[in-house]
């Protein structure tokens, strides 16, 4: 995940045979388990006559009070050791050790009451006081942990802490509204759903496109405090073409579809590099330094040979194509050795055009564009828990809100909890990240990926830290369908602490330790057929789908949003790519595909 997908972060698609049943017939995800300071989930798409109005602050104050008494309870329990143990006369060594370890319960207890005190007097439902409580009740669940034999950690994604000022300044936009708050006018032109990087990418191309006059009002919804809370905040920030999973595109999409596939990334990363010059914004981006594939057995050595055969092969047939072999370089087992640090690696392809960028800075970058145009509004906390007549987006608060012309679902994974066209299709699978310590030496100038892109790692060449995203084979029955980014998967948490002595033992013979400072989970969406859903629903102009990039968002969204944008004011997405001689939208993306007998034989473009 990424300096999205990813994560970037472009793990490997879950193997299809992970999945014993009928995927198409499934009818329903597994729940997930619920949160304290969430209201429960509730995935029907069935009409029901009334909606949850419970007082989830109440019952969070309920259950701190009742904690506090079981505390009180087991207080009062050691304080009757205590004076058992101090009105006995024997004095040996086990009595003082009891002592001991009474006094130090005792003493837990009471700083225990203390934070319950705190967290108690907090609002739950107050978006200023969430993040603040959330820390205090960390340090409550460490408090408690000294009596309980396993301790949880939790998810703190580095690019979207509270403690940066770009989230700060931009919540204070007087367009950001909480639901509760908003004005009861709900009736708008298009309504996104999700403000991610897919999301605020639509709204960007709806505006930057097309006359206000056309859509007079837009309207992003999120269901959480903050925009960018989800994939798009949590992943590693890696910006590059597919070059070395063609071989593999190939085979599964054939080979013209697979070329063009890469050949549409090129564009999109020459696209997304435009729009932040063009706007000023400030996202750490960098498509100079490089990344490189990195071969660790003769498998994936092979792999990275034949797509760097194919792009050779399809540049001398298709001379128009942008793709260049100026743009790749091929490392055999001595240039690794040489560039890498290490004798771990038998070849590698590095390519030029790409870097890394720091996706959530992007992503408020291209928000303040929209939210400063007339007629854009965000509501936050707005969840969404079905649609109705195509045209009505019903709250969990029970408020609707009306869409004149289109809905756009850019909530990724997060769609299996309300649309029912992508449960079973659409599958939340969980990736995991890492930050380390700042480091004084600079090991690495261009990101890596390894394990055919299931590790992928980067060092920023500000402080040195290096972030490490993927490892997680290491979990495979807990991390597919699992839509909780609170928790680290504490297996890939040792994976990710022995990962850089195993593979790049020379940090370590330089007397130089990676240890890590900050870790995160969050939640991408894959698709059973490893294709992202790009287009309107099979028999609904008016619902459309941004979402499904399989861990590889990064190199596709911002083209993919602009096709939706043309789809919504009924232009051709393809007209453009035929216009500069490149590809702007790929057939093989709509959703439609799923009424076809076949997707890997589809023509790819109208071109």
């Amino acid at each position: 995940m990424h300096p999205n997908s990813d994560d970037a972060n472009r793990p490997k698609p879950p193997v299809r045979a992970e999945y014993a049943h009928d995927a198409q017939q499934e009818p329903f995800l597994p729940k997930v388990p619920a949160r304290m300071d969430v209201p429960e989930q509730n995935t029907s798409t069935l009409s029901r006559q009334t909606e949850c109005t419970c007082n989830y602050n109440r019952y969070a104050t309920k259950k701190t009070i009742s904690h506090g008494f079981l505390e009180f309870a087991l207080l009062t329990s050691n304080a009757m050791q205590l004076r058992t143990l101090i009105t006995q006369k024997q004095r040996d060594g086990i009595w003082v050790a009891s002592l001991i370890l009474v006094c130090v319960s005792i003493l837990a207890q009471i700083g225990l009451a203390f934070l319950l005190t705190v967290v108690g007097k907090g609002n739950i439902q107050n978006p200023q006081k969430q993040i603040r409580l959330e820390r205090t009740d960390d340090e409550k669940t460490k408090s408690n942990s000294s009596m309980s034999q396993s301790t949880v950690r939790h998810s703190n994604p580095f690019w979207i802490d509270e403690k940066h000022e770009f989230i700060s300044n931009l919540l204070k936009h007087p367009r950001i509204i909480h639901a509760e708050s908003a004005a009861n006018n709900d009736e708008y032109d298009v309504v996104i759903i999700g403000t991610g990087y897919s999301g605020i990418s639509c709204a960007y191309w709806l505006r930057k496109l097309y006359p206000v006059e056309r859509f007079p009002r837009i309207l992003l919804l999120e269901k959480n405090a903050r925009p960018c809370s989800g994939a798009s905040g949590r992943n590693g920030g890696f910006l590059w073409p597919s070059y070395d999973y063609l071989a593999g595109y190939v085979e599964d999409f054939g080979y013209e579809n697979a070329c063009q596939w890469v050949d549409f990334q090129h564009e999109n990363i020459r696209q997304v590099a435009e729009a932040i010059k063009e706007n000023h914004i400030d996202c750490d981006v960098n498509l100079t330094r490089g990344n490189a594939a990195l071969a660790r057995n003769s498998e994936e050595l092979k792999l990275i040979v034949q797509s760097y055969d194919i792009i050779e092969d399809y540049i001398k047939k298709h001379p128009e194509s942008k793709m260049t072999m100026d743009n790749i370089e091929f490392w055999d087992e001595k240039k690794c050795q040489e560039m890498l640090h290490s004798d771990k690696f038998i070849g590698a392809m590095f390519m030029r055009e790409s870097g890394t960028v720091w996706v959530a800075k992007l992503v408020y970058g291209l928000l303040k564009y929209c939210l400063d145009q007339p007629g854009v509004d965000l509501i936050t906390q707005g969840k969404v828990v079905r649609i109705e007549d195509s045209n009505k987006i019903i709250l969990e608060s029970g408020r609707v809100i009306m869409a004149r012309q289109a809905i756009v679902h850019a909530t990724n994974a997060y769609a299996v909890e309300y649309l029912d066209f992508v449960r079973g299709k659409l599958i939340p699978t969980r990736g995991q990240c890492s930050l380390s310590k700042p480091m004084e030496i600079i090991f690495w100038p261009f990101g890596l990926s390894a394990n055919d892109g299931r590790e992928y790692y980067h060092q920023s060449p500000k402080d040195g830290r290096i972030m490490l995203g993927g490892c997680r084979w290491r979990s495979p029955d807990t991390e597919h369908l699992n839509q909780n980014d609170s928790e680290i998967n504490e297996l890939i948490r040792e994976e990710h602490q022995r990962f850089f002595s195993q593979w790049h033992p020379g940090i370590v013979a330089n007397d130089h330790t990676v240890e890590i400072e900050q870790e995160w989970t969050g939640i991408m969406g894959f698709t059973v057929d490893e294709l992202p859903f790009v287009g309107p629903l099979p028999g609904d102009n008016k619902q459309f789908l941004l979402c499904g990039y399989n861990g590889n968002g990064m190199p596709n969204i911002f083209l993919c949003a602009k096709a939706i944008a043309r789809m919504i004011a009924n232009d051709d997405p393809y007209k453009e790519g035929k216009e500069n001689h490149t590809v702007t939208f790929l057939k093989m993306f709509l959703p439609e595909r799923f009424l076809n007998s076949t997707t890997k034989d589809s023509s790819v473009s109208e071109s």
